[in-house]
């Protein structure tokens, strides 16, 4: 069968649950085809995993501290570096050809710095 992965919702919410993330890089989205800058590409790492995983097929628990995602703002936002942040109302995507990567896009509301 194809295109099985269109269908497939990803849970953010509970995905994210038990995270810590902080913003470990900041860069302008552009429209490919014009350069105009369209915005915000924030490059974040997980600090902190908590969440509970069931064991792969060979019966190893993993983790995915340190792990890194890119969260694509539809809009210009300024975050500083080291920022530890919490999202809420964000889409997420898993894609690749092994169901490994991660797409989360958002709006300026979906981002909270954490004081």
């Amino acid at each position: 069968m194809k295109c099985l992965k269109q269908f497939l919702k990803f849970n953010t919410q509970a995905f994210f649950k038990g995270k810590k993330l902080v913003v470990v890089g900041i860069r302008p989205t552009k429209n490919q085809e014009t350069g105009v800058v369209i915005g915000t590409t924030l490059e974040v790492a997980i600090v902190e995993d908590r969440t509970e995983y069931a064991p792969n097929k060979d019966g190893i628990i993993q983790s995915n501290l340190y792990e890194k995602f890119n969260l694509k703002i539809d809009s210009v936002v300024d975050v500083p570096i080291n920022s530890h942040v919490t999202l809420q109302n964000v889409d997420a995507i898993v894609w690749g050809d092994y169901g490994n990567m991660l797409s989360v896009k958002g709006k300026a509301d979906s981002i909270n710095i954490v004081k």
